[in-house]
């Protein structure tokens, strides 16, 4: 499957990890953090761009990321939320990417995610005509999710502390879901980290 010469990942990593107690992008699973495996997730499910939007910890997530081919954008209001986060990746590659036919939106906590779960997004968009492809878990709808150029619009208008689930609920016509379960498994707790890595 060809998909590479059209779409963007965007990787939401700006947060200051308030829950944790420490930035979680840094965290170390099986040999590497959590910022570095979503961003090589991402390149692997061979997207035109990758993009990730650094806020709180933007120093040292920058340097753990160094010698990977993403694209760093940084949004200085990253404490309004995550809406605010999502706006300003979603405003780059509109305004410096028109070739650019979508783009799928991950978290950097959700170990699990496989770049063949995150083309199975963008396919499942492209038979469908739905613009919004949402993994499904835990009964109701999340991200990784996928988004046509065309829903942009959309995303630019949200509030700044507008999540994902109030989007996909917002939008039920629009929307497609493909379920996967390992995306219910996200990291943003030190409970989270030990059953996790219990469970492994």
């Amino acid at each position: 499957m060809n998909l590479h010469e059209n779409f963007a990942i965007i990787i939401l990593a700006a947060g200051s990890s308030s829950r944790m107690g420490r930035p979680k992008q840094l965290i170390v699973i099986g040999g590497e953090s959590l910022i570095v495996r979503a961003v090589k997730t991402a390149i692997d499910a061979s997207p035109a761009k990758v993009v990730i939007v650094l806020g709180a910890n933007e120093a040292a997530d920058r340097h753990a990321i160094s010698e990977y081919e993403v694209t760093v954008v940084v949004n200085k209001q990253w404490q309004t939320g995550m809406g605010s986060s999502l706006k300003t990746a979603i405003a780059f590659v509109a305004q410096t990417h028109p070739e650019i036919i979508g783009a799928v939106v991950m978290l950097c906590d959700q170990p699990l995610i496989t770049s063949a779960h995150i083309r199975q997004l963008v396919e499942r968009s492209r038979k469908t005509g739905k613009p919004v492809v949402a993994s499904w878990y835990q009964n109701s709808p999340g991200v990784p999710a996928y988004f046509h150029r065309s829903f942009f619009p959309n995303l630019l208008s949200i509030a700044d502390d507008t999540g994902g689930k109030k989007i996909f609920y917002a939008y039920t016509d629009m929307l497609e879901t493909i379920p996967f379960a390992g995306a219910a498994i996200d990291i943003d707790t030190e409970q989270d980290l030990g059953t996790f890595l219990d469970g492994k």
